[in-house]
């Protein structure tokens, strides 16, 4: 009997985790007052303080991860978020509580096995309020950095050069504590304004720390990666045997997503790398069309810098044709 009870102990403290995580953050969602959020989609599991692999297909997980999901209009305000999640938290708590009363005080005089299998399933919750605690504890550092990231973002977006923006080294940001991903996309930032500022040592550098980071196979979360070396070795290291695996892997999502940094890559490619003048013709002269395009919402330093680009390529065209 006593190993019964032990084991009903041990299988009552997962499903009290997965139930305490899974319903714990559907609670969180419904329980803030976002009129906006349309509803709520589900992630995956993973197994951990966080959802650093949530766009990865590696890894086995059992944590469930949830999130809402809001009108394409609507944009989050960090400090409300926080105190929306922390409301969470509270009513989170208070369900553990109450299942803490019924399932162990209430049912005191019921068999010794119910008891077993509540206890258990009760410090299943705890640790699943003790992880989601320590996950909103991150969250609130990644904040941190999205808030740095994004401020960056505005300054370029309200400069009329890029040069008047400074873009610290990654390694000087530290006290922000990026994820992976925080860090690579402000990497890419980096790059683009590397490039709008013509900062050759920090191209190549920038460029060094992505494949440091390389991955393969190639999946799409790691298109701006695969962009970043298809662009140095079609402008700055012309490299015909470096440049055309990466084109293979993001052919079709670069063309899928034409964009002018995309078509700036593309023609860059045609002329330099295959060595096709119509087709590098052709993408400068759609991006020149695309650079004024008010749904792409360029920043001004944006359309600055690929216009050059597009006309500088254009010119050498011609010059030679």
């Amino acid at each position: 009997m006593g190993f019964i009870i032990f084991m009903l102990a041990v299988i009552g403290l997962p499903v009290g985790f997965f139930l305490a995580s899974l319903i714990g953050q559907i609670i969180l969602v419904k329980s803030s007052s976002y009129e906006e959020i349309t509803g709520i989609r589900f992630l995956k599991f993973f197994f951990g303080f966080g959802n650093h692999k949530v766009d990865t297909k590696q890894g086995f997980s059992l944590f469930p991860f949830v999130e809402a999901q809001f009108r394409s209009d609507v944009e989050i305000d960090e400090e409300r978020a926080r105190k929306e999640s922390l409301k969470g938290l509270i009513i989170i708590g208070i369900v553990a509580i109450i299942y803490f009363i019924l399932f162990i005080v209430l049912f005191k005089p019921s068999p010794a096995l119910l008891n077993s299998f509540s206890v258990g399933a009760f410090i299943g919750v705890i640790i699943a309020l003790i992880m989601i605690v320590i996950s909103a504890f991150k969250a609130k550092q990644k904040d941190d950095f999205r808030i740095f990231l994004n401020g960056k973002i505005t300054e370029l977006r309200n400069s009329s050069r890029a040069d008047q923006v400074s873009m610290p080294d990654l390694e000087s940001l530290s006290q922000y504590n990026p994820t992976p991903a925080s860090a690579e996309s402000y990497q890419f930032l980096r790059y683009m304004w590397a490039e709008m500022v013509d900062f050759t040592d920090e191209i190549y550098d920038i460029k060094k720390w992505f494949e440091r980071r390389y991955k393969s196979p190639y999946n799409s979360s790691l298109f701006n990666q695969y962009l970043v070396f298809l662009n140095f070795y079609s402008i700055y290291e012309i490299d015909i045997r470096k440049a055309k695996p990466f084109y293979n892997e993001i052919k079709s999502d670069l063309h899928r997503n034409e964009n002018p940094a995309s078509l700036r890559v593309y023609a860059y490619y045609s002329y330099n790398i295959l060595g096709d003048v119509d087709a590098a013709y052709k993408a400068c002269c759609d991006g020149l069309n695309m650079i004024n395009d008010a749904r792409l919402d360029l920043m001004k330093v944006e359309k600055d810098f690929y216009a050059g680009e597009f006309n500088y390529l254009l010119g050498v065209i011609k010059e030679n044709s």
